[in-house]
């Protein structure tokens, strides 16, 4: 098993540092289990109250994509705690 995952992974690695996430964001988005589920955001270190929102996606540059519960535009998540809403 080993020896089939090995290349496989390099290959991931060489199209990730040629191209960055873009380049691998196709293949990775589909498993992400965040993507098209409630969750709760909290981009304050604890400080203040999560946010509910909507995963849409990924960027191009890996950030994750949400859509506010309260119907505001779409945001970016480039660094915090993430939950899937219960």
């Amino acid at each position: 098993m080993l020896a089939q995952l090995l290349p496989a992974l390099e290959r991931a690695l060489d199209a990730f540092f040629a191209g960055g996430f873009a380049a691998i964001r196709g293949r990775y988005e589909p498993h992400c289990a965040l993507v098209g589920r409630a969750v709760l955001v909290d981009m304050s270190n604890g400080a203040g109250p999560k946010e509910q929102a909507t995963a849409l996606g990924l960027a191009d540059d890996g950030a994750l994509l949400v859509a506010p519960a309260d119907g505001g535009p779409p945001r970016r998540v480039e660094s915090g705690d993430v939950w899937l809403a219960p």
